[in-house]
């Protein structure tokens, strides 16, 4: 059914036109439910609309950062890159949108300010920024885990005089770096990209520093005919790999052990597969290294010795060699990153040493020093989780300043909102694609064909959450866990334990969890 967009009353309301609220509105509609969709952005994209900084990518692998639903539309499509960049991610989105018509649903350029769940009409209200309102029986967020980008409260901010972008809020017309004098706060997933892709520009770079990543190099390359075709024709095979795999990548366990081979041999496989780049230090090298903290402790001397050998001043060597398991916290990958500190006019400030104290009208000041700048560039992550729901007008949270503590209020009877994932997030099962094929759509859509009051949390809950279904929309996902997070690793580990196909590798895979599990609460 396809909503009129001068109604005002609908079946369900999504909000988020990334992957989670696209294949939702996809899902429901095709279903034959009236959808309504709003938007912040001027299009499709979500996320990927705002993260265009330079550099930005994706190190998910390019057979899995598209849906599998549909073999017809997925055999049109092609990525350029083994690691997508932003614009061909955006452009997968759009085609993916017209493809399936969706832009039909969408209000763009509208933000909901309020959601509220009406007890006399058992029905959700919504007002938007430009005063549309709307009624529907179910609510359906695609708002991201990492989509509302954190501003770091230091003290000064508005009297500094020079340009300050957040990598997630870039600037649609780009930011000219030529010969100026930049900071970059931050050195997770986004730093890691921006600082190397702008250092040829500037005159000066900075980096400030307040936890050092394991960054292992992407092995970014284009894709090849070759692959491309492989790809095509082993297509149920690959997306079963991904749906075996504890962190959704299209990759079977090893079988070895770090134990099990010689000193040579495993230098040979640790060279091996930090040359692949990405998380092949992690899954491709031996099984048992977020098992063991033995094995994971050898990982890190041999990462270790990779900082020391690409950054030539020993100081500033130790300065970005973590002090956590490889694996704890996803390594962010990234060409070129470690090498830049070594040329003259990089330098790197490790802010538990000498913290930020507050911005000045030229720049920034620490606790031991005052740098100037031109332009400040914000790679500071985001408000995770719960951050997209409390700038938005719902009882269940506590509306507060972003970055600040969040605190949960929610009735017993409250209906409860959802929250979808998205590409690069970590505490789930993989990539957003393969989150979204992971429980059945099917058992929403029938709910919805009865006209049920309930659905999957609740005699109360109207409200679903987009990344609790499955495109094939029959039977669930034999997916895992990405290790980062518990909540994520015992639901791999239930999953691997009860459907896993592949039952030999179940057992392997559940150690893997369990290791990964210990070494978080070793942190």
């Amino acid at each position: 059914m396809t909503a009129d967009m001068n109604q005002t009353e609908y079946d369900v309301v999504v909000i988020g036109a990334g992957f989670s609220g696209l294949y939702a509105t996809y899902r429901l509609s095709t279903a034959g439910h009236s959808v309504r969709a709003f938007e912040a952005g001027s299009g499709v994209g979500g996320v990927w609309t705002w993260n265009r900084y330079p550099g930005a990518r994706t190190d998910s692998l390019h057979e899995t950062f598209q849906f599998s639903f549909d073999k017809e539309f997925a055999a049109g499509w092609r990525y350029s890159d083994i690691h997508p960049l932003q614009p061909e991610v955006l452009d997968y989105l759009n085609t993916f949108a017209d493809h399936f018509d969706l832009r039909r649903h969408y209000s763009f350029d509208t933000v909901v300010k309020s959601a509220r769940y009406n007890e006399a009409t058992n029905r959700w209200d919504f007002v938007t920024d430009t005063g549309e309102t709307a009624t529907a029986k179910y609510f359906v967020t695609g708002l991201g885990l990492v989509s509302a980008p954190l501003i770091p409260s230091t003290p000064g901010f508005e009297d500094f005089t020079g340009q300050v972008v957040h990598t997630s809020r870039w600037p649609e017309e780009g930011v000219d770096f030529t010969d100026k004098k930049v900071a970059v706060i931050g050195t997770g997933s986004s730093g890691v990209q921006v600082a190397p892709a702008i250092v040829d520009q500037v005159s000066e770079l900075t980096v400030f520093q307040r936890t050092p990543n394991w960054c292992p190099p992407t092995g970014h390359r284009p894709v090849t005919d070759a692959e491309h075709e492989q790809l095509l024709e082993n297509f149920d095979e690959v997306w079963s790999k991904v749906r075996q795999h504890p962190a959704g990548w299209p990759w079977e366990a090893t079988g070895r052990s770090i134990f099990d081979v010689s000193d040579a041999e495993r230098e040979r496989i640790f060279e091996e597969c930090w040359g692949q780049g990405g998380f092949s230090m992690l899954f491709q090298a031996f099984d048992d290294v977020l098992v063991s903290k033995e094995a994971n402790d050898i990982l890190c001397e041999f990462a270790g010795r990779k900082v020391r050998e690409a950054v030539k001043d020993p100081a500033i060597a130790e300065k970005l060699i973590p002090d956590h398991p490889y694996g704890a916290k996803r390594p962010p990958a990234s060409d070129g990153y470690l090498e830049m500190f070594n040329r003259d006019n990089v330098r790197l400030v490790d802010i538990r040493e000498t913290p930020i104290e507050r911005y000045t009208a030229t720049g920034i000041a620490t606790s031991s020093d005052e740098f100037e700048f031109d332009i400040v560039v914000l790679a500071t992550g985001f408000d995770a989780v719960s951050g997209a729901f409390t700038r938005m007008d719902h009882p269940r949270l506590e509306r507060r300043e972003p970055g600040r503590q969040v605190e949960h209020r929610r009735p017993p009877d409250l209906p409860r909102p959802g929250s979808s994932r998205v590409p690069e997030h970590v505490d789930g099962r993989g990539t957003a694609e393969s989150v979204l094929e992971s429980s059945p759509w099917s058992t929403v859509c029938r709910k919805l064909d009865r006209g049920c009051d309930r659905t999957l949390r609740g005699s109360r809950n109207r409200c679903v959450p987009a990344d609790s279904f499955s495109p094939g929309g029959l039977e669930p996902a034999r997916a895992g866990s990405c290790p980062g997070r518990p909540h994520g690793l015992r639901q791999g580990r239930e999953l691997l334990g009860g459907r896993c196909q592949h039952r030999r590798q179940a057992p392997r895979l559940q150690r893997l969890l369990r290791g990964v599990q210990g070494v978080c609460r070793s942190l």
